[in-house]
């Protein structure tokens, strides 16, 4: 396949917005789950629950990242991030998608640091 070809595929697109949405989407699910989990937590006393979910949520903007990351590298050496064409925005898709990830991936450390340091049941 050519390069217009190649960053056209529908798979290929699928993954340059995986690279984009799949932090924000981790991001919310860390934060429902742990809404939802806390009372488990609390009645039991089994507070390691909340970590295992969101070392679970840290996994999907690392694999992302990744995601995103492979993208960034197959496009052509010449694509920039003009948008001038497919691989030039296929580029620039992956160049958000590992900022993304990555953002997103700091967020559910910084809400996982007080679930260390407070009781969930206070």
């Amino acid at each position: 396949m050519t390069d217009v070809q190649t960053f056209r595929n529908g798979r290929t697109i699928a993954h340059l917005w995986t690279g984009i949405l799949a932090g924000p989407l981790a991001w919310a699910l860390d934060e429902g789950m742990s809404y939802v989990l806390v009372p488990h937590a609390c009645s039991t006393g089994h507070y390691y629950v909340l970590h295992v979910m969101t070392a679970l949520c840290l996994l999907i903007p690392a694999a992302a990242f990744l995601l995103a990351w492979r993208m960034y590298v197959i496009t052509p050496p010449s694509s920039t991030e003009d948008g001038g064409d497919a691989g030039s925005r296929s580029h620039f898709m992956a160049i958000i998608g590992m900022a993304s990830s990555a953002l997103f991936f700091l967020a559910i450390i910084a809400e996982a640091i007080p679930r260390f340091i407070l009781n969930p049941c206070d």
